[in-house]
């Protein structure tokens, strides 16, 4: 059982690493979304994400219950994230950087880099 929410908690990190700010619905997206989707998503945010900011996905939408908004959460505040205001928007926000920021900002930057030769 520990193990499990080890492993939970590194995944966590590593879906959110890179996104010093999220709203509960975009984290609850990352967190559920399947893997083919998340690297769509991971490779361009406009893909899986309709203009309005929700996901474009409405089976992923059906599972937004009560339980899974606590549950997401309850995730965010375990990972270092805080309430804070961003205009008419609740979003959640760290402060920290993470070693899987480091690694994601190094991914991105070698594909601009590849591009531009």
């Amino acid at each position: 059982m520990a193990i499990q929410l080890v492993e939970d908690a590194a995944e966590a990190r590593r879906r959110l690493a890179g996104r010093n700010r999220v709203t509960l619905i975009q984290a609850y997206a990352l967190l559920h979304m399947d893997a083919e989707e998340f690297d769509a998503c991971d490779a361009d945010p406009r893909v899986r994400w309709e203009r309005d900011g929700l996901p474009a996905d409405t089976d992923l939408l059906a599972g937004y219950t009560a339980e899974a908004r606590r549950a997401t959460l309850g995730v965010l505040l375990l990972l270092g994230y805080a309430l804070f205001r961003f205009g008419a928007t609740t979003a959640y926000g760290r402060a920290d950087v993470w070693e899987e920021d480091i690694d994601r900002l190094c991914r991105f930057r070698g594909a601009a880099d590849a591009r531009l030769h």
